[in-house]
């Protein structure tokens, strides 16, 4: 809280610290104290440490840094720790990075992650990054039976607006029924008229803290 960039040092060594509780209490001040030069003992958190809560932290202040550096690491968690919550931080902070090296990472956690919360994660990290590119992997994300999953996904389109048209209009001659329904919906969504203040009041926030109660069961259970 003090926020003086000089305890950055003696905050990367107590992520290294015996106990779980200051571990994760340094990568939450590293967190705040937003110096990129804490990025190697995070980015050492996040892949190397035993409590999936110090690797959620670890995930988080990445995000809070943004630093491109960390990228090869916040992939790796994203695509292979066992913890959705740390996969969920992971796609936050490759969306905060913004770059389109991320892509195909984001993608496939898009498609295939099965924590929903997570998809609905790597959905919105895409419509931050913003590339058109990731169009198909987001129209087959609109098939998705959770709401929140596949609104994200529409929400990314809309974000990039005319430039995702070519990939649509594609999609609506796939030789795949579900492709030519997904891109169809996403046709439709496009075509709609939406406020920021409307998107702004979506409740996606609420469904998130329905995740298991929220951070504070988080905090009680024994997954460390």
């Amino acid at each position: 809280m003090i926020g003086d960039p000089a305890a950055v040092p003696a905050l990367v060594e107590r992520l290294s610290d015996r106990s779980k509780d200051v571990r994760r209490a340094a990568a939450q001040a590293l967190a705040l104290l937003g110096e990129e030069s804490a990025t190697p003992g995070l980015v050492g958190a996040l892949l190397g440490d035993v409590s999936s809560y110090v690797r959620w932290e670890a995930a988080k202040a990445l995000r809070e840094l943004a630093d491109p550096s960390a990228l090869p690491e916040l992939l790796e968690a994203l695509a292979a720790d066992t913890n959705s919550y740390v996969r969920y931080a992971a796609a936050e902070a490759l969306g905060a990075i913004g770059t389109d090296s991320a892509l195909d990472g984001l993608e496939h956690a898009l498609l295939n992650d099965d924590n929903d919360f997570v998809r609905f994660a790597a959905a919105k990290a895409l419509g931050q990054i913003a590339d058109p590119t990731s169009t198909p992997a987001l129209i087959q994300a609109i098939n998705h039976p959770n709401s929140h999953v596949w609104h994200a996904a529409a929400e990314a389109l809309w974000m990039m607006d005319e430039e995702v048209m070519p990939y649509v209009i594609e999609g609506l001659t796939d030789a795949s029924m579900d492709t030519r329904r997904a891109a169809l919906k996403a046709a439709l969504w496009l075509s709609a008229e939406y406020d920021d203040e409307e998107v702004a009041n979506r409740d996606d926030l609420d469904w998130i803290d329905t995740w298991g109660g929220g951070t504070s069961l988080y905090e009680n259970c024994t997954l460390f």
